[in-house]
């Protein structure tokens, strides 16, 4: 017997398009279901240039999410995804550019 499904009941994941900040595309394009990937495209524009510029300064990128999740570190990967949050809340931009700073350190 099948289950019907009702429209409404679906669980689907939440659509992240393709972002338009170059590096994190990439990132998108390499690590295709990299759940900090997704976290980090999931961002406000602003946001994700805030963290762009934290990782050029440190020479690194948004393709570094998905190592890390490649290397299967879920205390590492737990640690990021609440800093990832703390950023994404956070309202007032100096304190933005210091969590981007540590979330890149983290990454590189």
């Amino acid at each position: 017997m099948h289950e019907r499904i009702t429209p409404g009941n679906e669980q689907t994941a939440p659509r992240v398009e393709v972002s338009k900040n170059i590096d994190l595309a990439s990132a998108q394009e390499k690590f295709p279901h990299s759940t900090l990937v997704k976290l980090a495209a999931s961002l406000e524009p602003g946001d994700i240039e805030i963290l762009d510029y934290a990782f050029n300064r440190i020479g690194g990128n948004f393709s570094g999410f998905g190592i890390i999740e490649e290397d299967n570190d879920q205390e590492e990967i737990e640690a990021i995804k609440t800093l990832l949050t703390t950023f994404a809340e956070e309202k007032n931009y100096d304190k933005k550019r210091l969590l981007a700073k540590e979330i890149a350190t983290r990454v590189d």
